[in-house]
């Protein structure tokens, strides 16, 4: 297993380079994300000392982006937003490699942070060059799940990564995870919960 960042330059033109870049201080964090060939959804937090713009050069966009504003305070706000073009989360489901979230958007340069097989890391930069996308890898490093998982959880994990557990969407329930297992749909939940606690702690602290 590897982990990884990647810094992505978003194309121009598009809706979230365009207010990112009209905004460079501003933070976007997109905190959830459903896509497929025809449309992605999701919602996306935004912080700056002028929110208030933020939203009109947003909602005001005239794209075919839609926003519905859901949250805002002095510094802060939460939209949801839907677009037909899903584009950089497609490709990341497509190679295999959801991104995790929340991943931010800062001055038209996407950084994601993604734990899978090598492989699947570089198609998704390979699929990115074939669309013209400029990325740039902060780091990689392969991570031995033996000296962080018990074996307990290394099968466990490895039969949800089989069965499409954690694919966007979803192409089994936890309830039949467990009983393909036949484990308690309870000590399922305790064990992949245990096992992804040690893979982010060890995730996130690969960067240091």
């Amino acid at each position: 297993m590897t982990t990884a960042e990647i810094r992505i330059k978003l194309p121009e033109g598009g809706w979230m380079h365009e207010t990112s870049t009209e905004f460079p201080d501003a933070v976007f964090r997109v905190l959830s994300v459903l896509s497929d060939e025809d449309r992605g959804v999701g919602t996306l937090e935004v912080e700056s000392d002028d929110i208030d713009s933020v939203l009109k050069e947003l909602v005001g966009d005239d794209s075919d982006v839609s926003f519905e504003p859901l949250y805002a305070d002095e510094r802060r706000a939460v939209v949801q937003f839907e677009t037909p073009t899903p584009g950089i989360h497609l490709v990341a489901t497509e190679s295999g490699v959801p991104p995790e979230t929340p991943f931010e958007i800062r001055d038209g340069v996407v950084r994601m942070r993604m734990t899978a097989p090598r492989s699947r890391i570089s198609d998704f930069v390979g699929r990115l060059e074939e669309m013209g996308i400029g990325s740039s890898v902060s780091y990689m490093r392969s991570v031995d799940v033996d000296d962080i998982l018990t074996e307990k959880q290394r099968v466990l994990v490895e039969k949800a990564v089989e069965m499409g557990y954690y694919d966007t969407p979803r192409r089994c329930s936890l309830t039949e995870l467990a009983d393909e297992v036949g484990v308690a749909k309870s000590t399922c939940s305790d064990t992949l919960h245990r096992a992804e606690e040690n893979i982010m702690n060890e995730f996130m602290g690969a960067g240091e």
